[in-house]
Formats: structure tokens, sequence, C-alpha cells
């Protein structure tokens, strides 16, 4: 489970999955000035129940 809601911008699933893109074998969400490594993680194997916002 990914807490998100802290991020202000990114309130929903929707709005994650556009900022995130697949590097290798990675999963990588952008937004703003930092980003979010999700080591090992295919984008494919993510859904909205894995993150709280």
């Amino acid at each position: 489970m990914i807490n998100q809601s802290h991020l202000a911008g990114l309130n929903s699933f929707s709005e994650v999955m556009e900022a995130m893109s697949q590097a290798g074998d990675d999963a990588v969400i952008s937004y703003d000035d930092a980003s979010l490594t999700l080591v090992g993680v295919d984008l494919d194997d993510l859904g909205s129940n894995d993150f709280i916002f």
C-alpha cells in the first residue's frame, strides 16, 4: 500500500498513472521536482487498491 495523501495534485489513481512510467524493472512516479521509484514493480501489477488518497 502506497500512501499518496501527502502529495498535492495526485488525488486519484488515474492521476498517479499519468505521472508513472516504467524504467526497466521499476515503476517510477514523477511529480513536480520529486520522484518515487517502486523497485521491481511492473506498471501492469498496480491497481487503485495499492494506493491511499
